[in-house]
């Protein structure tokens, strides 16, 4: 079971409440600079890395190696039986839900359930018990949320 969250904090916090091992951190600040339409991940990277090392968030080639590592392990997606999507409310996470749910609407997901927790806290302000318990709550995607995003 792979889980795709919206950074390390809530990774932390997944691993600390024992939810999952396999944690994914999306770690992008889609809000903020260019993120040009139509742009599949590999070709998305260097132009989200140049923004965030123009604005001194990290040094380029640092952010294209974690922006590379994170997407071959969505890539690996279908090694997994299930990928667990964990996002927050705001806009921050509801970007990285978006630019996810979109990619797996381009993927053939026959073998790999596809699931989402919604929380209307921040998943750092959730207890172990009740990331459990929203882990146990969560609920499949659907094909409209797909499209939507799409």
């Amino acid at each position: 079971m792979l889980h795709v969250t919206n950074g390390d904090s809530a990774g932390e916090a997944l691993e600390a409440a024992a939810v999952g091992r396999a944690i994914l951190p999306w770690r992008d600040v889609l809000h903020e600079g260019p993120v040009p339409a139509g742009l599949e991940l590999d070709a998305l990277r260097p132009v989200r890395a140049e923004f965030i090392a123009a604005q001194g968030w990290g040094d380029r080639s640092s952010v294209l190696e974690q922006f590379a590592q994170r997407d071959a392990a969505l890539e690996g997606f279908a090694a997994h039986d299930e990928v667990v999507l964990w996002f927050e409310h705001d806009l921050y996470d509801q970007l990285q839900l978006v630019q996810i749910l979109a990619w797996f609407a381009q993927r053939d997901r026959a073998a790999t359930r596809l699931s989402q927790v919604g929380s209307a806290r921040y998943l750092t302000d959730l207890g172990p018990a009740e990331l459990v318990a929203a882990f146990a709550a969560r609920a499949a995607v659907s094909a409209e949320q797909l499209a939507l995003a799409s």
